[in-house]
This record gives C-alpha cells, structure tokens and sequence, in this order.
C-alpha cells in the first residue's frame, strides 16, 4: 500500500489558486482533463507477479515511462476507435486496419499485427 501512495505523490498536479473562507491559497486540484482524458499517470510496480499492463510492456518492449506507452497500457479495455479519437492524430485511421477499430487495445496489440502496433505506440501520431 505504500507503494501505491509514493506514485500518487509522485504525480504532479497543476498548482492553482483555491479560496477557502477569506484566504486564498495555491493547492494541487486535479480537472477532468488532468485524470480522466490524459490517462498517463504512472503505471505501479506489482511485487511478485507481474501485472497486466507490465507483461505487456515487456511482451512488446515498451518504455513503462514514456507517456504514449502509459496511454495505451492505462486504456488496454478501450476500443481502438475510441483510444484513436482521444490520444492519436486522426491521420492514422487511414493507415489502421479497418477490422481492428472495434477490437480493445490489449487484443489488437495481441494479434500481432505489426502496422496496429507501430501506429498504437508510435510518439509521432500522438495529439
């Protein structure tokens, strides 16, 4: 449980001026856009057996700390429509195999196709 506390304090959220009663004073306050749309906080070490999102890493020799690689191991249950409108450039749906748009990341990456995987963890199609 520690562990788990040290990576929430590791994550940096933006500082911003909050009035509480008559004093002002700057607080970190998460928005929606900080953890709900950006989805790359910090993947967590497991102890012992490796975790979902860590085999997959490793499966496919993904960095765990660039942010692209967190996108996409914190969103292995969305559909690759869905993670492409929010985290790609919209240029690459016309390179994404049409049969993998309703499939989730984790079964496309999984499939073995090579043209999902690059244009999945690429940085360069990143918004």
């Amino acid at each position: 449980m520690g562990a788990a506390r040290r990576v929430v304090r590791n994550f940096r959220l933006p500082v911003r001026r909050v009035r509480v009663g008559r004093a002002e004073q700057l607080t970190e306050v998460p928005t929606a856009a900080d953890l709900l749309i950006r989805r790359t906080y910090p993947i967590g070490k497991s102890v012992g057996a490796l975790s979902r999102a860590e085999r997959l890493a490793r499966k496919f020799g993904l960095n765990i700390k660039s942010e692209p690689t967190r996108q996409i191991l914190n969103s292995l249950d969305d559909t690759c429509e869905s993670f492409i409108s929010r985290f790609r450039k919209s240029s690459i749906r016309r390179e994404f195999p049409k049969e993998f748009l309703n499939e989730t990341i984790e079964d496309a990456l999984e499939s073995g196709n090579t043209t999902v995987r690059k244009l999945l963890t690429n940085g360069k199609y990143v918004k």
